[in-house]
């Protein structure tokens, strides 16, 4: 029985993460442009972004906020972003994100993909509402973001309704 070439095997994993990513994108309602997922609303910008390590076979998920008020930017880059995460801050098992996330651990892609999709689709349904406009990230699950975030003192102001 002839072995998987080990690269071959590594690409294919490799596709498994960006191709769920990019589905569970496209079911939740982003629009992609570059790197980037994007869904906008009248008072912000949600960016979800798919990073690779460059320190081996590891991904991360970059989730981040855009203030309209605070700048007009239709497609911000996640960087530059007023509230921004990792989507292992957000869910119950950060380890086991972490793990989905990592080719050096075995796990069967189909599995992989499973619940990779599940987790990205439940995670980020409460994020959108949480981030829907000024007032839902003053919410219970606005708190649970910004709990989990680094945000800028300028968004925290917003948010609280200083000047």
């Amino acid at each position: 029985m002839d072995r998987l070439d080990p690269d071959l095997h590594e690409a294919m994993t490799v596709n498994t993460i960006q191709t769920t990513f990019a589905n569970a994108m496209k079911s939740l309602g982003l629009t992609k442009k570059g790197g980037a997922w994007y869904l906008h609303s009248d008072d912000t910008v949600l960016v979800v972004e798919l990073q690779k390590s460059n320190f081996g076979l590891t991904y991360f998920v970059n989730v981040a906020v855009w203030l309209r008020s605070l700048g007009d930017s239709h497609f911000p880059k996640e960087h530059a972003c007023h509230i921004r995460t990792r989507l292992g801050e957000l869910v119950a098992d950060p380890e086991r994100i972490a793990e989905l996330l990592d080719l050096e651990r075995s796990v069967d892609d189909l599995q992989r993909a499973d619940e990779l999709e599940a987790e990205l689709t439940t995670t980020l349904r409460w994020v959108f509402e949480a981030t829907d406009s000024l007032g839902a990230l003053s919410s219970k699950a606005g708190d649970r973001l910004r709990d989990h975030s680094l945000v800028t003192g300028a968004a925290q102001r917003l948010i609280a309704g200083e000047p």
